[in-house]
């Protein structure tokens, strides 16, 4: 009976000593500190490289900008550098993997903003989040990521597009009118599509992800999977060709003009 006692005791001990824990990481963690706004002056890119947990803030806009935002022991360890026309962002050590009870930083609290006058590529490398919710003019587009992280464009207008997923990432086009398109998963993420006008499409799988594109007033679609993964394809095309190899599914829901 004593060793019951000391035993409940032992766990109510730890229960309380734990609820105190996340109750002062939840009043007095990363996430209550102040925000500080901190300003990168670089200029001349039109490709973002994401290589780090932020989540990025695309806007399309006539001058440059750079707001990172977030709490400031985060703040500065955001690192950037312009290359070739590629801004490439970092952090300074791997925060995000270091053992902590919620008191050193993490960089899930920041977020950075970033405006410029054309964007051609953006890259996402881990598990960062780049979010472009505003319209995106340009001439060709190439979307890349790579990891768990995700990548949401709301409406786009171009010549020529691309999107490759590896990993489980997702990767999410609401809208995108274009002539041409590549799209590629590799693995087990998700990607979807909403496109207009595309002339020739091609859509390949390889993995256990999804694919789900949506055609409106399309041309030619090539459809290629190879695993146990499923490509969902909606809409009005003039033609589709499907080539199946593995357990997986082309489900073909589309209409021909």
């Amino acid at each position: 009976m004593k060793k019951i006692l000391l035993t409940c005791l032992g766990i109510g001990c730890f229960m309380v000593c734990m609820g105190v824990g996340r109750s002062f990481v939840n009043d007095y963690g990363f996430k209550k500190a102040p925000r500080v706004v901190r300003k990168i002056g670089l200029k001349n890119f039109d490709k973002i490289a994401l290589a780090a947990a932020y989540d990025v803030i695309y806007t399309q806009g006539n001058d440059y900008s750079i707001q990172v935002i977030g709490p400031e022991k985060n703040v500065k360890l955001a690192s950037f550098e312009v290359n070739g026309g590629t801004l490439t962002i970092r952090a300074k050590r791997n925060i995000a993997s270091s053992f902590h009870f919620g008191f050193s930083g993490s960089t899930d609290n920041v977020v950075i903003k970033i405006t410029s006058p054309d964007l051609i590529a953006a890259t996402v490398t881990g598990s960062g989040s780049f979010k472009a919710p505003r319209r995106v003019d340009t001439d060709n587009l190439v979307l890349t990521l790579t990891g768990s992280g995700d990548m949401l464009f709301n409406d786009v207008i171009c010549d020529n597009y691309s999107a490759k997923l590896t990993g489980s990432g997702d990767l999410d086009i609401k809208k995108i009118v274009a002539q041409t398109a590549v799209l590629s998963v590799l693995g087990s993420g998700d990607l979807e599509v909403s496109q207009y006008n595309v002339r020739k499409t091609k859509a390949s799988l390889r993995g256990s992800g999804d694919l789900d594109l949506v055609c409106h007033d399309c041309g030619v679609l090539n459809a290629e999977l190879t695993g146990s993964g499923d490509i969902s394809l909606k809409g009005s095309v003039q033609n589709v060709v499907k080539n199946v190899r593995g357990s997986g599914d082309i489900s073909d829901a589309t209409t021909r003009k």
